[in-house]
């Protein structure tokens, strides 16, 4: 994901077709819908590419994601727009839009590579995942700011970047965690008060710019910074009551061997191995077994994972 993120999962699909893109019956090409910051120079993309063309001779043509509507115009079977075979970056809160989606089942390689944990459909694979916080700026000597509650912490801090719900998976993830929490009417107010973006790129973006004081994000930014930027200077936030987490899934448009092909490859250990230092995210593959402190990341009390109420 991302340096991470799936920015507006399905929003104006027009705006992602090519005018040179040609359908094609020729079985030597696999289009792949994923978000901008899937396909980051140096990212997990060009290593999966690599290795799919070599494992089977296919090419992988990448589509970006730039939003909702995008995908659902990629899906609508209009003239002149070809669909892609696989999606990336679906997250639970967008299941009730893709109800709409023929999505094919994906049973036999759920069990293969999915935790049952993260089992929220037959027809969504989940690949990735991270607890999400808040991170602040901070002197190397201040690495982590204690609360026991969100309301806690809603409450005693201000200048929080945070990401719509309608536009953003995180926002939506946010939003969901607050309401679960419980949190008072004046905290609620005081959340619609603070900068909201309509995507997790444009609210880190303004954090890296000096604006606001905490951004919510991903905990494995603090991957990216302390291994990639090598800074330190970063102090994230733990709440003693839990954090929820922000999963990932696939989901496919067809069933055929390049898509198997894709799903083995995605989850050999080549790119598994590589996945945090690539992607910026966590493999689901190995989640049972997975010490986040191996990985230099802090560890943080998790809220039970729920799968959403209305399944595909």
């Amino acid at each position: 994901m991302k340096f991470f993120a799936l920015c507006f999962f399905i929003f104006g699909l027009s705006l992602g077709c090519s005018k040179k893109e040609k359908p094609s019956s020729d079985n030597k090409v696999l289009r792949v819908m994923v978000s901008k910051s899937f396909l980051a120079k140096d990212g997990i993309s060009k290593l999966l590419e690599d290795s799919y063309y070599k494992k089977t001779g296919i090419k992988i043509l990448w589509l970006e994601d730039r939003g909702i509507f995008s995908v659902l115009t990629r899906l609508s079977g209009k003239k002149g727009i070809v669909a892609p075979d696989i999606l990336m970056g679906i997250t639970p809160e967008q299941i009730e839009i893709l109800k709409k989606v023929a999505l094919q089942e994906v049973i036999t390689f759920k069990k293969k590579y999915e935790p049952e944990i993260f089992n929220v459909s037959s027809k969504l694979l989940a690949y990735n995942y991270a607890p999400v916080t808040f991170l602040k700026k901070a002197n190397e000597q201040v690495r982590v700011l204690k609360y026991k509650t969100l309301e806690e912490f809603i409450q005693k801090e201000d200048g929080l970047l945070l990401q719509n719900k309608e536009t953003s998976s995180l926002g939506s993830l946010f939003y969901d965690w607050a309401l679960n929490q419980n949190l008072s009417a004046a905290s609620l107010e005081k959340i619609k008060n603070q900068n909201i973006s309509p995507s997790w790129s444009k609210s880190y973006g303004l954090f890296s710019q000096g604006v606001g004081n905490f951004v919510f994000t991903d905990l494995t930014s603090l991957y990216y910074h302390h291994h990639v930027e090598k800074n330190h200077d970063y102090a994230y936030v733990s709440i003693e009551s839990g954090h929820p987490l922000h999963v990932e899934y696939m989901g496919f448009l067809n069933s055929s061997k390049k898509i198997d092909l894709f799903i083995e490859t995605l989850f050999s250990d080549k790119i598994q191995s590589v996945w945090l230092s690539k992607n910026y995210m966590l493999p689901t593959y190995d989640y049972e077994k997975k010490d986040l402190s191996e990985q230099s990341l802090p560890r943080l009390k998790l809220l039970p994972y729920k799968s959403p109420q209305n399944k595909l």
